[in-house]
């Protein structure tokens, strides 16, 4: 599909939106709450304590005010309203923030530092996009996953990136800069 290309100032960050031909419904997938989430992590983390339950997409209503004055209150999701808030995370009259290698973030700890790896900028896109009301998901986007053992555990590091549903059909915004084909 066309590559959308992005303004100058999400450069600095990298944003690629890819329009992709074929993909599931919104419906087909599963978008939890910020509570719903925390109701299974209880459940399934019952012996981590309370505070320590991050839900990774969860914003504060402030910052989804202030992608609401980015992106536009309009009632479709197109793909000038999605670009709209991309462009807006890295812009430095909205989030001004920039990828940042090798730290391990939420949305909201992205917005704290002003930055984050793939993992924290896509979390951020997904919390304010939800919040806005477009459906936004996480999506893979790793090529090769290093893996590697850490004491009990395996460990598979990959990349990832957002998933958004506009009127035009899926796109998917990725964090590194590269060019990605379908």
């Amino acid at each position: 599909g066309p590559v959308l290309t992005m303004a100058p100032p999400a450069r600095a960050l990298a944003p690629l939106l890819l329009v992709l031909g074929a993909c599931s419904t919104p419906s087909a997938l599963r978008a939890y709450s910020a509570d719903e989430l925390r109701a299974v992590l209880r459940t399934r983390l019952s012996d981590v304590p309370e505070q320590e339950l991050v839900v990774p997409w969860e914003v504060s209503p402030e910052a989804i005010g202030r992608a609401q004055r980015f992106s536009g209150r309009g009632l479709g999701v197109d793909s000038d309203r999605v670009r709209a808030l991309v462009d807006a995370l890295s812009s430095p009259k909205g989030f001004d923030l920039e990828y940042t290698w090798a730290v391990h973030n939420s949305a909201a700890t992205t917005l704290e530092a002003g930055g984050g790896t793939c993992m924290g900028l896509s979390s951020l896109l997904v919390g304010l996009a939800r919040g806005i009301g477009i459906p936004a998901y996480y999506v893979d986007a790793s090529r090769d996953p290093e893996r590697r053992a850490e004491v009990d555990i395996n460990v598979v590091a990959g990349h990832i990136g957002a998933l958004i549903y506009a009127k035009e059909g899926p796109l998917v915004v990725d964090f590194t800069g590269q060019m990605l084909r379908g």
